[in-house]
């Protein structure tokens, strides 16, 4: 409180002279922190920094206000780079509260298995503090913490958010160029539902004109990870990408969205400087009758069965020499020079790695039967690693291992067909990470569109498929258990 009223005696001398229905008093992080009360000004920061943007905080501690709790704001343009996730931690000094009434939303069969909260709480506070990287939802992390505890397996659905006072959650202010308030609003989805279009002109019309360079032989001297716009508010990422007249840097609202962008513009740029290479690969190499007809057994229904040699040319730049995307003409060139050497014998051994997943494939669908128990099952795996265009979309590196999960599935079928009981005891015993991973994908492939998490959890669930259905006769790579598999959380 101010320093005239701040003692306990004086207040009621304050209370005598001002009412508290007209009374208002401007509290500021300078005011409620002045002096020595244990609260650093760190808890209660004037401005956070996500996806390399400064965004400025506001406190309004007044449960009648709409603006209760702490609003950021966030220029227009911006808007679409944001996920609640990065919101979902608020401030320091109010993360231990939000953790609290979190878990005092649980129902109550699970909320008395951790009492008293307060350790809990503390530990989980704890973990958060020694592990900086906040990608995950708090929630996730809550689970996380509370199962290592205790063992107890929650699910986000088991919060109920609705529970919570509104200042638990980031209230967030969208303004316009001017510095105007748009809209607010404590749901981010929302927001972005509404003003997507509107984020996403302003973005292109603060950006359009930033580089007008058009590259056409050279590649360019260097692009940048990020770069500012207006006046240093706006955080823009750079991509090399094709335009009809060469090739361009343009700039994206996102990390994500600038990272593949880039990957196809780069890939295209490599294919023109590789070009007499290619033409010979695609004549000596990958074009393989056996290849094209496992190929077009597997997209006979849609239609894509011309696109085995060109998926396989990406295919083979992605794997072998893009796994880091160049970003300047030196590493661009390094890559052409290698890629000289060696494109060759790269695409003879990708061509022999998808013969070979081609061939477990049909193999696989030759023996399984409609009535079968884990006809099901099967299909849906098969249909998340093998699909039309699989090819350049599997994640850098995993085609290889694509190879032994479906001569894996071949293996789990013929021992199927002579005990079917024990296949289904072996289901039954995988089956909650396979609910828990299509919770969170559906019905998506196992493509690079996944986030990191979610792949890597279905990558270590494929390991342990091979652990528990073909142990002894396709190779499981790397520690694989249903303890680690535990430990990881799709969110």
């Amino acid at each position: 409180m101010p320093k005239p009223i701040r003692k306990p005696k004086n207040v009621c001398n304050f209370k005598k002279v001002i009412s508290y229905s007209t009374m208002t008093t401007a509290w500021t992080a300078a005011i409620i922190l002045d002096d020595d009360h244990g609260v650093d000004s760190s808890d209660y920061p004037n401005f956070i920094r996500c996806h390399d943007q400064r965004l400025t905080l506001t406190y309004e501690f007044d449960p009648s206000s709409k603006r209760d709790g702490i609003t950021v704001t966030i220029p227009l343009a911006s808007l679409n780079t944001f996920s609640e996730t990065d919101f979902d931690y608020l401030v320091p000094a109010m993360l231990g509260d939000k953790v609290t009434a979190l878990m005092k939303s649980l129902p109550k069969r699970y909320r008395r298995q951790f009492v008293p909260v307060a350790p809990y709480v503390e530990a989980i506070l704890k973990y958060l503090r020694t592990n900086k990287e906040k990608q995950l939802p708090l929630i996730e992390q809550i689970i996380k913490v509370l199962e290592q505890k205790t063992s107890i397996k929650l699910t986000p659905d088991l919060f109920d958010i609705s529970k919570l006072d509104r200042h638990f959650l980031m209230n967030i202010a969208v303004t316009d160029k001017h510095g105007k308030v748009v809209d607010e609003n404590r749901d981010l989805k929302a927001l972005q539902a509404q003003y997507h279009d509107a984020a996403s002109d302003d973005f292109n019309r603060t950006t359009q004109h930033v580089f007008a360079e058009v590259f056409k032989d050279a590649f360019p001297k260097h692009i940048a990870e990020t770069y500012k716009v207006q006046g240093k508010k706006i955080t823009a990422y750079p991509a090399l990408a094709q335009v009809d007249n060469g090739f361009k840097i343009e700039l994206l609202d996102s990390a994500e969205k600038a990272c593949q962008a880039h990957e196809q513009g780069v890939l295209a740029f490599i294919k023109k400087g590789l070009n007499k290479e290619i033409t010979y690969i695609k004549k000596q190499v990958l074009n393989n009758p056996k290849l094209t007809l496992a190929y077009r057994a597997l997209v006979a229904n849609s239609g894509k069965d011309n696109t085995l040699i060109d998926d396989m040319v990406d295919a083979v730049l992605l794997q072998s020499y893009l796994q880091d995307l160049p970003r300047d003409e030196k590493a661009y060139q390094a890559i052409i020079a290698q890629a000289k050497k060696t494109l060759v014998a790269e695409a003879q051994s990708l061509s022999k790695t998808i013969l070979a997943i081609l061939t477990h494939y049909r193999q696989a669908r030759e023996l399984m039967k409609p009535n079968w128990g884990c006809y099901a099952d099967i299909d849906a795996q098969l249909n998340r690693l093998v699909y039309a265009g699989f090819i350049s979309r599997t994640p850098i590196g995993k085609l290889p291992d694509i190879a032994r999960y479906v001569e894996g599935v071949v293996v789990r079928l013929n021992k199927a067909h002579l005990d079917p009981q024990k296949d289904a005891k072996w289901q039954a015993q995988i089956q909650p990470f396979i609910t828990q991973l299509v919770d969170r994908i559906g019905n998506k492939k196992l493509d690079k569109t996944l986030s990191d998490e979610v792949l890597d959890f279905a990558f270590l669930l494929e390991e342990y498929r091979l652990q528990v259905f073909a142990q002894g006769q396709v190779k499981v790579v790397g520690k694989v258990s249903e303890k680690r598999l535990l430990s990881m959380t799709v969110s």
